[in-house]
């Protein structure tokens, strides 16, 4: 009897023991549990702003396709434009050429520009004296300002014509067309800066995001990992504490049965004396009645 009270009290003391790592146990699994939660939350977070941020990414990638398809179409206006006026350039200094030459019988103005270079080259080339200088000097000065007055009257004549007077307008038109569409694609291209601008800031904040659930995602595994073992040890030692106690309370009956019996063998010799001393015609007490009652004697 005295050896089952010593296991008993060894397998309550393992018990008690056992109990304090289990709390532990519980508590860290609850902390866990706790941080698990948290960087799925944490990570729910930062997919929602993934999400969000492919959104944008789509629709400036929409506006930035837009805009190039714009500005392409700009730049072919612009060399439309640019060749268009090249041929009306070309086409109104012909048709000065032609107005011109046909006045041109009266004054030969390339004779004249002849004479200039000559008196000019002259001039640099020979040493004359003050007199002479001073005599060519004027005549270069004289032709000068007879070529710039026949030129002059020549570009009234051709600007007096009505096709002239046509082609010029037609150019100004095309040179203000141009103009403008310039000032479109300036202002498609400084639109363009910017989305391209903003696809580079988006671009950094995806990879940034992505970093932090690729951290997010480690730092999730490894205290998984550490959930999936205090679990496993959580549940073992649950399962033995159960089997533990179901020894203690099968210990706890078998005392129990024992120290009944001894209790009754214990009344029962008591009995048996008191009943011996009954026959012997002692006066028996009432706790010695009821002794011999408990026991069966009576």
């Amino acid at each position: 009897m005295t050896e089952g009270l010593a296991d008993l009290g060894k397998l309550e003391k393992q018990k008690e023991e056992l109990m304090k790592t289990f709390n532990e146990l519980k508590i860290k699994k609850e902390q866990l549990k706790e941080e698990i939660d948290k960087i799925l939350d944490e990570r729910e977070k930062y997919i929602q702003e993934l999400r969000s941020y492919k959104d944008k990414k789509s629709s400036l990638a929409e506006s930035r396709e837009k805009l190039e398809k714009e500005f392409e179409e700009l730049k072919s206006k612009k060399e439309e434009l640019f060749k268009n006026l090249k041929a009306k350039r070309e086409e109104l200094k012909q048709l000065k050429r032609s107005i011109q030459s046909s006045h041109e019988a009266r004054v030969d103005i390339k004779k004249l520009k002849r004479e200039l270079e000559e008196k000019e080259r002259k001039q640099q080339t020979t040493i004359l004296d003050k007199k002479d200088e001073k005599k060519l000097v004027e005549e270069i000065k004289r032709l000068h300002n007879l070529i710039q007055k026949y030129e002059a009257e020549l570009q009234q004549v051709a600007q007096s014509d009505e096709n002239y007077q046509r082609l010029e307008k037609e150019i100004k038109d095309i040179e203000a067309q141009r103009t403008q569409i310039m000032e479109e694609i300036k202002k498609k291209g400084e639109e363009l800066k910017v989305i391209i601008g903003q696809q580079t800031e988006l671009f950094d904040k995806i990879i940034v995001t992505r970093e932090k659930l690729d951290q997010l995602g480690e730092k999730y595994g490894q205290i998984e990992r550490e959930f999936s073992e205090v679990n496993k040890n959580f549940h073992e030692l649950q399962n033995f504490l159960k089997e533990l106690e179901k020894r203690i309370i099968s210990m706890k009956q078998k005392q129990s049965k024992e120290k009944k019996r001894e209790k009754e063998s214990e009344t029962k010799q008591k009995a048996e004396e008191i009943f011996e001393r009954f026959k012997k015609g002692e006066v028996l007490t009432t706790e010695d009645i009821l002794i011999l009652q408990k026991a069966g004697f009576l």
